[in-house]
């Protein structure tokens, strides 16, 4: 099962991914992030050092709406591997 974020559409989260588990000794060479439907704003954030983390800032999610980011990677043994995660646009709630 995916991880599940809930967001407002006044929020901005960057999300990190950590691959040092997944890669071994290997790098990150490429590291592309993409939406299953159009929506949100993503920033696509550099490639962490050591080559081993992405990172994607995401914005106005708006309130009912389900979006599924996921990054591809490319890794300098030639693997390419794919990991989602789940936001879900909810209300400003101010108590």
């Amino acid at each position: 099962m995916a991880t599940v974020y809930e967001m407002t559409p006044a929020e901005v989260i960057t999300f990190n991914l950590d691959w040092s588990q997944f890669i071994g000794s290997a790098v990150i060479v490429t590291s592309i992030w993409s939406c299953d439907l159009p929506g949100p704003n993503l920033s696509v954030s550099a490639i962490g050092a050591p080559n081993t983390s992405t990172s994607i800032e995401v914005s106005s999610v708006p309130s009912g709406s389900f979006y599924s980011p996921t990054n591809t990677i490319t890794t300098s043994d030639g693997q390419t591997m794919q990991a989602s995660f789940q936001i879900n646009g909810v209300a400003n709630n101010y108590v």
